[in-house]
């Protein structure tokens, strides 16, 4: 397998083509995001183990999510046991890396919290909002920690965005697996910048427009009632196109089991 170089133009088709894997077949897709947000909402209500458990798991529902939009491109059934794929498909080395792999993931996560709460110590109620003080009724809340917040995560996220279904579908080691996906992403930088710039320019408009809706009828709840599923939509839809950005940084023989995204 051999790690492409693509040109930043190549963004926007990964943008695109997670639309299109979205539209293949949304209710699936849907499913199968919902079910990841159920569990995490289960897992939750525990206090303190629940979240380290979320973490925990986040390398293995990645391989499982990719695993769903590969199976929608080749016309498979997909569902929730789909996102458990990771842990369930590719034997006891792979699930043991995969959860190595949410623990190194859990402290860079943790380590990245603890610079943000230095930095601006309201982070904590906007990011872990746990029974947090609000601020005026009908005050939208600042976005600026969540800001910061994703900001020092895009370290983070640059050495697990691949990592998973590197190791998982490549039978490649964590600490090989890691690196590999900081170079892709770096090596691609171009590329992830436009990526990223047009989803955040989609979920703004978005956003723009049910404020808007907010303002015109006077802080009705209807507006923040379609934000709901306005945000599962996108956020399914963001999910697509990490196959998408998976497909566009790699190549060889060893990908040719895995569909490319009609054009």
């Amino acid at each position: 397998m051999h790690l492409k170089q693509v040109p930043a133009k190549e963004g926007y088709q990964w943008f695109r083509q997670g639309l299109t894997i979205f539209r293949r077949n949304p209710a699936g897709m849907l499913l199968t995001f919902f079910s990841y947000l159920l569990v995490v909402g289960l897992l939750s209500a525990m206090p303190l183990v629940g979240h380290l458990l979320t973490m925990l798991l986040v390398p293995a529902v990645s391989v499982g999510f990719m695993a769903a939009c590969r199976d929608v491109l080749l016309g498979k059934r997909i569902g929730p046991l789909t996102l458990l794929s990771g842990l369930r498909e590719h034997g006891a080395l792979a699930r043991r890396r995969l959860l190595w792999m949410g623990l190194v993931y859990l402290v860079c996560s943790t380590v990245v919290l603890a610079v943000a709460a230095a930095i601006n110590s309201d982070i904590l109620a906007d990011v872990l909002p746990v029974d947090a003080p609000t601020g005026k009724e009908g005050e939208l809340p600042s976005m600026w920690p969540i800001v910061l917040f994703m900001l020092l995560m895009i370290p983070v996220g640059m050495l697990f965005w691949f990592a998973p279904v590197l190791s998982a579908w490549h039978d490649t080691g964590v600490r090989q697996a890691i690196y590999i996906s900081w170079l892709a992403v770096w090596r691609n930088r171009a590329a992830f910048v436009v990526y990223g710039l047009l989803w955040l320019a989609l979920m703004l408009v978005v956003s723009l427009a049910v404020a808007i809706l907010f303002r015109l009828l006077g802080g009705a709840t209807l507006p923040t009632l379609l934000m709901i599923p306005f945000s599962l939509v996108l956020t399914t839809m963001l999910f697509c196109s990490f196959y998408a950005t998976y497909l566009g940084c790699f190549e060889g023989p060893e990908m040719d089991g895995f569909p490319n995204v009609p054009a």
